[in-house]
């Protein structure tokens, strides 16, 4: 698949200015993240694997199919790059029975990253916000209106 290709994601968001700034900020901490290119094809294949997610996130992994973000891991439809030679987490692996179990989310919620530290981002399946949840805590501890404000965060924040 390769690497993020901002050429491609400019032009799929050059009707967002909001996204086309996170775009441009990611590209300048190029060498601070890893993410992954994607097609629209995969995107399609998010509904199979968490259930409905909001039209934002599925449009932004038809540009990025996951990897690094800075201390967060943004999971991937697959698990493995065959043209970068690199293995990712994956939307499957912790959205299994035993992936949710291992966080002991309340239900409703799918996980689509990860933070460093362990703790999941998660979109909820009856909103189209992004939540963080707070595997000590055993409650939500961040939570974003939309993807994009997770995206824009997560680049603020780096």
């Amino acid at each position: 698949m390769g690497f993020f290709n901002y050429v491609k994601a400019a032009s799929k968001f050059k009707d967002n200015a909001y996204v086309l700034e996170t775009i441009k900020r990611l590209k300048n901490f190029d060498e601070f993240h890893c993410l992954r290119d994607s097609s629209l094809l995969l995107a399609g294949r998010i509904n199979q694997i968490i259930g409905k997610a909001p039209e934002e996130y599925i449009k932004w992994m038809s540009v990025c199919n996951g990897g690094m973000l800075f201390d967060t891991t943004l999971l991937s439809i697959d698990s493995q790059d065959t043209q970068l030679g690199i293995e990712f987490s994956s939307l499957e692996e912790y959205n299994d029975f035993s992936g949710m179990q291992e966080f002991m989310l309340p239900s409703g919620y799918s996980v689509i990253a990860i933070r460093s530290y362990g703790d999941p981002i998660c979109i909820s399946k009856t909103d189209a916000r992004i939540y963080l949840w707070d595997c000590e805590q055993g409650d939500f501890t961040d939570i974003w209106d939309t993807f994009y404000d997770f995206l824009a965060d997560e680049v603020d924040t780096a």
